[in-house]
Order: C-alpha cells, then sequence, then structure tokens
C-alpha cells in the first residue's frame, strides 16, 4: 500500500496559489512549492522558496517545451537565481551564461569535465553537489553515468525542505539510485513503471505517462500548457485534489 503519511489533499483548492492568466501564479512567497510542466520526453521544474528560484532540466527537452518556461514564473518574481540541466540540453537549446542573466548561475550536469567549454560563467558538475537554497531548504545533486554518454548524464536531485523529501530523476533508470525510504513527492519525465517505484513508495508521483500506474499510486500527470504544482508546509506536501489522478 502507498503511504499517504505526508499529503494532504485540499478538495476546495490550494489556500496558497491561484492560477491568473497564461499560467502565471501570484503564490505565498514563504511557503516553498515546486511547479512541473512537461511532455512525454522532458520536464522543466521549478523549485521556489521564500528567497531563491532554481529551474530544473529533466530528461530531453526541446526548444517547444523550452519557450513554455514562462508558465512556471511567479508574478513579480521574474529572476531565476540558478538553472541546473545536462550539458547536452544546456548546448541544443543555447543555455549558456551570455544569454541568461548574469545573476542566474548556471549548472551543467556532465559525467567529463573535459568536455569543451560552454560559453559564460557555467559551472560543470560530474558527481556530487549540495546547495543551501535559502535558509532553510537543501538541494543535493547527483550526477550518475548513462548509456547516453557523458553529455547526457542520468541524475538525481533531492529537495528538502519544510521537513520534506523531494526527489527530482532525469529518467526511470535514474530512480533506482534513490535512497529507498522517506521520499514524499518523486518528478519523473518519460514512462515509469510500478516495479520502478516499488522500493521508494513516493507519497505522490508527478509524471508525464500513466501507463501501469494509474490507479496503483497517488499522482499528478504532468502537461505541456498546465502546469502542476504542491506546495511544502509543516512536513507534508499540500496538493489541489482536482490535480490528482482519479
Amino acid at each position: 500500500m502507498i503511504s499517504r503519511r505526508s499529503l494532504l489533499v485540499a478538495v476546495a483548492g490550494l489556500p496558497v496559489g491561484a492560477a491568473i492568466g497564461a499560467g502565471a501564479y501570484i503564490t505565498n512567497r514563504s511557503v516553498p512549492s515546486i511547479r512541473v510542466i512537461g511532455d512525454r520526453d522532458g520536464m522543466l521544474i521549478m523549485l521556489e522558496t521564500d528567497t531563491e528560484r532554481l529551474l530544473l532540466l529533466a530528461g530531453e527537452v526541446d526548444k517547444n517545451l523550452w519557450s513554455k518556461r514562462s508558465n512556471l514564473i511567479t508574478v513579480g518574481r521574474e529572476r531565476l537565481d540558478v538553472i541546473i540541466a545536462t550539458y547536452a540540453n544546456l548546448l541544443a537549446l543555447g543555455i549558456n551564461g551570455q544569454t541568461v542573466n548574469d545573476s542566474t548561475t548556471i549548472l551543467s550536469l556532465q559525467r567529463n569535465l573535459s568536455l569543451p567549454p560552454l560559453r559564460g560563467a557555467v559551472i560543470p558538475v560530474a558527481d556530487l553537489m549540495e546547495i543551501q537554497v535559502g535558509e532553510a531548504a537543501r538541494l543535493t545533486i547527483e550526477v550518475i553515468a548513462s548509456i547516453a554518454g557523458d553529455e547526457a548524464p542520468d541524475f538525481l536531485i533531492t529537495f528538502a525542505s519544510e521537513g520534506t523529501i523531494s526527489v527530482i530523476a532525469s529518467s526511470a533508470s535514474a530512480i533506482h539510485h534513490a535512497p529507498l525510504s522517506g521520499v514524499d513527492a518523486l518528478v519523473v519525465p518519460g514512462e515509469v513503471t510500478p516495479e520502478d517505484i516499488a522500493g521508494l513508495r513516493p507519497s505522490l508521483l508527478l509524471s508525464s505517462s500513466i501507463e501501469g500506474i494509474a490507479g496503483s499510486q497517488e499522482q499528478i500527470l504532468v502537461f505541456t500548457d498546465s502546469t502542476a504544482e504542491i506546495v511544502l508546509k509543516n512536513g507534508a506536501i499540500h496538493v489541489d485534489a482536482n490535480q490528482l489522478l482519479p
């Protein structure tokens, strides 16, 4: 049985956020949140705290999905503090130190530090990195070798905030490197099977595929043109009931 120990469902919608206009959000700035858009191949994931905004690219992100990133921006908080993506995604989308704001830090996930450097100030990450996010959140990045090569490694990103643990995996194969317990929310692009998540037993899965999962797991299905959002508060994942698959 999937544990619901840390999943709080709001029938009438989340009191901390409301959608307005074309995908923009007004959110309680003191409450950390995770917002996601994506397709079957890739996802854009925004991690937001009271002071910081981090944009993660997971899976294979094409130009169409990248063009939708404004859907994740909160009103009045357009600045991005950190962009995290594989070397391959950064290269394909032309994301580098010369194409983003000077105040944005770019982390390139790559298994080989000898790859040709991307333009501008881009920091390569080849194995493990921990980042303090604001005063109370911590991000751990683990870069994992994959059959796709050094430019497109698998990775796990663990976001610890408000007494919750959220894991962002680059693919189903990366999930097998995740901790075996204590995961509240799992975010992963591509096709995921019950066997892939059996060891984790997350309270909530955010995925772009429902094949083999529907009915056995609390799940939010992720789309390109609508934003999935969860809020991290008081040791629990808060989610609007309307987002959950029946």
